[in-house]
């Protein structure tokens, strides 16, 4: 029988199966009482990561035939719960058909935001929808004063320490460095609040994209024999290469990224546990940091530990544990560094890429993303449910639609204005 179903399940994935295959491969499911056939595919799919193979119209056809051809009782109604792997308990038959049709496109692969304004799906005039996050964020100059980006005039905003601070058609941040050098240095912050991201150019050529509730302070020119920057929240980084001028990223005091060239992505929220440094090209040395940082000098060095350090290559991800075991969290002072390799670089960098990708995630962390992107207080009435998530969705869906999705999968919410409390 498993050979059998591995046959029609290639046949899905390559687009070629018949409608008959695809009801015999979703019977074949259904009457694996054992649930080994149902966690072979589900592995199978999990490692495999493959792209979708039908459109999103194509994938509403195949799912309607799907949970048509489900002639169980009501009672066994409950296994046709989309993309989600629960603990302890078997993936249901129309779960694994959806996961098959949809693959990497996250629970129902809904349509296009435009396919569904067509329909009315959106549901614009519901008082309790939230829209998704935007492109926003306030510069904060080195005299105090604050631009709202978002609201602002493209063209030039400010001369800073002999540097022009421009927003550009593509709503980019971009300093353009004067002629010659100058002393004139100051510092500038980028802050971008939950529900914004933004996209900033350094003064060396450096882009970078902040993620939302997140900031980066940086000097307006680079001199001297590096170029640092202070982060907090999540950046990607695509670093203009200058090996006479290493470039250093501070982690909100706890951990020091340096570079010559490269790209990488770095996770440091302050509700997340760990600060995860991952890396796409290029090398980094990751570093717990000797100091906290405020701006981009070194005060209060802490002697009570040595130094912990990693050079990492592509694929590759430093955890720094900073949770309550830590000196920074107030715990134990018991402080390391994991290093993970082959990380999926397509999901570390997924949210600036305009998706959520949830693949092993637990609810948790799954809605922590959530309350970033889209300004709400995420409360949980009793236990948390025990599930891991995999797939992708875009980030530009309305939160209900969101929501609407995960309700399919045993979570319950009840929206009180900006806070969605989750019921057990």
């Amino acid at each position: 029988m498993e050979i059998r179903a591995l046959y029609l399940l290639n046949r899905v994935l390559s687009a070629e199966a018949t409608e008959s295959e695809l009801a015999e491969l979703a019977e074949l499911i259904r009457s694996d009482e054992s649930g080994l056939l149902t966690s072979r595919i589900a592995s199978l799919l999990d490692e495999k990561r493959v792209e979708a193979a039908f459109s999103g119209r194509d994938w509403e056809a195949v799912t309607t035939r799907i949970l048509q051809a489900d002639k169980r009782p009501n009672e066994d109604k409950k296994l046709a719960r989309p993309l989600v792997f629960q603990m302890a308990r078997r993936v249901a038959a129309a779960a694994i058909i959806l996961l098959v049709a949809g693959a990497a496109y996250f629970f129902l692969a809904r349509p296009s935001k435009a396919e569904m304004a067509k329909t009315g799906e959106l549901r614009k005039g519901s008082g309790d929808d939230i829209l998704p996050g935007a492109n926003k964020a306030v510069l904060t100059l080195g005299n105090g004063s604050t631009i709202i980006l978002d609201s602002a005039h493209t063209g030039n905003l400010a001369m800073q320490g002999g540097a022009a601070v421009v927003k550009v058609d593509s709503g980019q941040l971009v300093y353009h460095a004067g002629k010659g050098n100058t002393t004139d240095i100051v510092y500038n912050t980028l802050t971008t609040p939950k529900g914004g991201q933004f996209e900033l150019v350094l003064p060396d050529g450096t882009k970078l994209w902040l993620n939302a509730a997140s900031s980066v302070t940086y000097p307006t020119a680079f001199t001297g024999d590096e170029r640092k920057v202070l982060v907090t929240g999540e950046a990607y980084f695509e670093v203009h290469k200058n090996v006479s001028q290493p470039f250093k990223v501070f982690i909100n005091g706890k951990e020091e990224i340096e570079v010559l060239g490269t790209t990488f992505n770095v996770n440091g929220y302050a509700d997340e546990r760990d600060i995860k440094t991952t890396l796409l090209e290029g090398s980094v040395r990751v570093t717990e940091a000797e100091a906290q940082v405020t701006g981009i000098a070194h005060v209060g060095v802490n002697t009570n530990m040595s130094k912990l350090s990693v050079v990492l290559k592509p694929g590759q991800q430093a955890q720094l544990v900073v949770g309550e075991n830590t000196n920074n969290g107030g715990g134990d002072g018991d402080m390391k560094i994991k290093l993970l390799t082959n990380q999926a670089q397509d999901q570390i960098v997924a949210w600036k890429n305009g998706l959520f990708n949830f693949t092993g995630a637990d609810l948790e962390t799954v809605m922590r993303q959530l309350a970033r992107w889209y300004d709400v207080e995420v409360v949980y009435e009793r236990d948390i449910p025990k599930m891991k998530f995999v797939g992708e969705m875009q980030r530009e869906l309305n939160l209900l639609d969101v929501l609407d999705v995960l309700k399919r999968t045993d979570v319950h919410f009840r929206i009180e204005g900006r806070k969605i409390i989750v019921l057990p």
